[in-house]
């Protein structure tokens, strides 16, 4: 047992270091996940629907009449990754949503990503 380690953690916690340190994150994580939202809420489908659980780092997109299983294949040729609904349901329920990792801080590389993701989209809902 390391007790050095053990002290410096006690204090840590017991000053409240490690709770502000949580609340920092939690807001810079909150500025993360909007910076997603409201990019997609721009660039997707005006019937896509934009999910974001109360915890982790995913957001899901919910697009009506879309196979996300052949979306996500057609992403992954693109070398953009995502997941596709149906692989998280033993039921057919969410065959038209897709699940994004939103843990990666928003930069021109990742925005050049929701950009294929949301053209790809748009190419496959304007499909006739």
């Amino acid at each position: 047992i390391n007790q050095p380690i053990q002290a410096a953690m006690t204090d840590y916690l017991e000053k409240r270091h490690y709770s502000r340190h949580l609340k920092k994150i939690n807001k810079e994580l909150s500025l993360h996940s909007r910076a997603y939202i409201e990019f997609l809420e721009r660039h997707l489908p005006k019937n896509s629907k934009i999910y974001l659980p109360k915890g982790g780092l995913t957001l899901w997109i919910c697009l009506p009449g879309v196979d996300t299983r052949k979306l996500s294949l057609t992403l992954t040729k693109k070398e953009v990754y995502t997941q596709h609904g149906s692989s998280f349901s033993t039921t057919d329920l969410y065959q038209d949503c897709l699940r994004l990792n939103i843990g990666l801080i928003p930069d021109d590389r990742l925005f050049t990503q929701l950009e294929v993701i949301s053209k790809t989209i748009n190419d496959i809902v304007l499909l006739p």
